[in-house]
Formats: structure tokens, sequence, C-alpha cells
């Protein structure tokens, strides 16, 4: 069984045939702090949660993408370049893993420079986003695998990718509609 090394090692061989002029280091195994409340209000320690919630479902975006990269270049080696499919896949994974930690970020510099009442719709914004974003790295990952894995080794990493890639439990209607209310109040898209 590949250990996360192996997949750390796949997402790196990944760059390197990709994106050989990239640097060979980057920071997405290390942590990063995304909330510091330090000298902050107290009402924003309650939407600290969302920070605690959304970084632990990038961390597992990420760790999943580093399966499927890993066991990707497991069994394609440099020959990978020519899988448009599973590039195209693990591409989308990607994206969608940037889009989702760059909402976080900036709905957090808006909750931090703006207040809660106009930080409350990015808020419900990334919410929706995250909620939508971890169903289709979820959905990416099983397709990239059920194409890279034999029958018994692909079951045991779905089971892995259906366990992590689940997002807490949120009324998206209500947030949605929330959401439209307040773009149909300001009479134009407004973050």
């Amino acid at each position: 069984m590949p250990t996360y090394a192996t997949f750390f090692m796949g997402y790196s061989a990944f760059l390197k045939v990709f994106f050989p002029q990239m640097p060979s280091y980057h920071t997405w195994g290390q942590p990063v702090s995304y909330c510091v409340i330090e000298s902050k209000p107290n009402w924003l320690a309650a939407h600290c949660s969302l920070c605690f919630v959304q970084k632990k479902l990038i961390h597992s975006a990420k760790q999943v993408f580093l399966l499927v990269c890993g066991e990707a270049y497991e069994k394609y080696g440099k020959s990978l370049r020519g899988e448009q499919e599973i590039v195209g896949m693990l591409s989308d994974m990607v994206i969608e893993i940037w889009a989702m930690e760059s909402a976080l970020l900036r709905s957090l510099k808006i909750l931090n420079g703006r207040g809660r009442d106009r930080g409350a719709i990015p808020v419900k914004m990334t919410k929706v986003f995250f909620h939508d974003g971890i169903e289709r790295i979820g959905f990416l990952a099983r397709s990239a695998l059920e194409v890279l894995e034999e029958e018994g080794k692909s079951n045991k990493y779905l089971k892995t990718i259906r366990r992590l890639m689940v997002s807490p439990p949120i009324n998206t209607v209500t947030l949605r509609r929330d959401i439209a209310d307040w773009m149909i109040r300001q009479g134009r898209y407004v973050i």
C-alpha cells in the first residue's frame, strides 16, 4: 500500500512532468493558518468555526488529490502526460481546490475588514461553494480511480474518498435564497 510520502512524491512528479519550469518546492503539504483571532472582535470567533471546517475540507481535498495523482503516476509514470482524461480530471481537481481556498481567504478577509454584517453574505457564499466543490472533487477523484485501478484496490480507495469528501450538512437552499435576496436588494452582483 502506498504511503503519504508516495502520494507526495507522485504530486511532485506530476508537477515535474507537466510544469518543468516550476520550482521543485511547494507549500501544499505545510499547514497554513487562515484565522488569527488574538485582536479580533468576539463575533469573529463564531465565524472561525467556518474557518476550521473549511480548512479541514481543503486539507482532505488535497489529500485526495495526492492519492489520485500518486496512483496515476504509479500506473503511468512519465507517460501520464499522454493520458488526457486523467490529466484533465487532475487539473479540474487542482482548480477546484485553488478556487475553494481562494474563496475562503477572500471571505475571511472581507469578514475581518468590513465586519459581521457586510461579511455575512460572503460567508454564506463560501459555505455553498465548499459544499458543491467537495462534491465535484469527490466525483472527479472517484472517476479517475475507476479508470486507474483494478477492482479490489479501487474499492478500498473509493471508500476512503467517500469518507473524506463529505461536506457537513448545511441547508444550501436557504443559503442560496439568502444570497439571492441580498443580490436582488442590491440590484447587482456585489460581494
